[in-house]
This record gives C-alpha cells, sequence and structure tokens, in this order.
C-alpha cells in the first residue's frame, strides 16, 4: 500500500511538473528542513539523465547535509536505520547535461517532509547553456526550502 501511495504522489508531481516548479512542505516541517544532516538517495537508474544520483549528492553535500546512495535492491533495510532518517526518491526525464523535468519527495519512514515538481522551462536559461551541477544545486535548494542561486 505505502508503494502505491508513494507511486500516486509521485506520478502527480510528475504530471504537476508540467507548468512552473512547485515546491510542498508538509505542515509543521518547514523548520525540520533547517536541522536535516544526512540523507540517503534512493537512486533511479531507470531514469536520465544517467548518474544524477552522484550530482544529487554533491548538492546536498554543498548545503551541509551528509549524503549517502543506498541500493534499496541489495540493502532495503538501510532505509529504516537512524542513520538514514530522511530518504530522497525522484523520478526524472533529461539528458547528461540537463534536467528537464524532475519530481522529488524527501521522507522519512514515518511521515513525508517535502516534495517538489520541476521543469527547466521555469529556467530557459540551462536550455541554453546547460549545466547539471548547477541546475541540480538550484532544484535541490528549493526543496530544502532556500532559495536557488
Amino acid at each position: 500500500m505505502k508503494h502505491k501511495i508513494l507511486a500516486f504522489t509521485l506520478l502527480a508531481l510528475g504530471l504537476s511538473a508540467c507548468g512552473t516548479t512547485k515546491v510542498k512542505v508538509a505542515e509543521n516541517r518547514s523548520d525540520e528542513l533547517k536541522t536535516i544532516q544526512r540523507v540517503c538517495i534512493i537512486p533511479n537508474p531507470k531514469r536520465t539523465p544517467h548518474g544524477l544520483e552522484q550530482v544529487i549528492a554533491r548538492s546536498l553535500q554543498n548545503q551541509g547535509i551528509e549524503a549517502e546512495i543506498v541500493d534499496v535492491a541489495a540493502n532495503r533495510q538501510r532505509l529504516y536505520e537512524p542513520e538514514c532518517r530522511y530518504n530522497l526518491r525522484y523520478i526524472s526525464a533529461g539528458s547528461p547535461e540537463m534536467i528537464k523535468k524532475i519530481a522529488m519527495i524527501l521522507r522519512t519512514p514515518d511521515y513525508h517532509v517535502a516534495n517538489l515538481g520541476y521543469n527547466v522551462n521555469d529556467e530557459p536559461e540551462y536550455r541554453r547553456s546547460p549545466n547539471l551541477q548547477q541546475q541540480t544545486d538550484g532544484i535541490i535548494a528549493r526543496l530544502l526550502g532556500k532559495k536557488a542561486q
């Protein structure tokens, strides 16, 4: 049941990403975003750009947050350990140089913290001059309730 709810949420975010960038922070969770120290990233190898989890990890580290990439097929239990209190899942589409669309959800095993829907049409400069790391830095900043640079 949890997987169906998560899949539905990500699908809804993906569809809503057709317009502007949308960030939704769960009620009473905005202060929690400021205290996150570590996030476990669940890679999505079926999506592009390939290797995006590494870029996301660098973006989190740029925000002062430790990042760990967890292979859930081999080690799902890791997501329920205290070191992986927060996990980040995503569905994306793009090229090796740019994210065209992405839906992200930041959550704990118990509750949703924040989610984001993004479309590159909101930032046409990345179409003219792609920079995957800089683009991802801005997306992660927005997810964490900060201003994109």
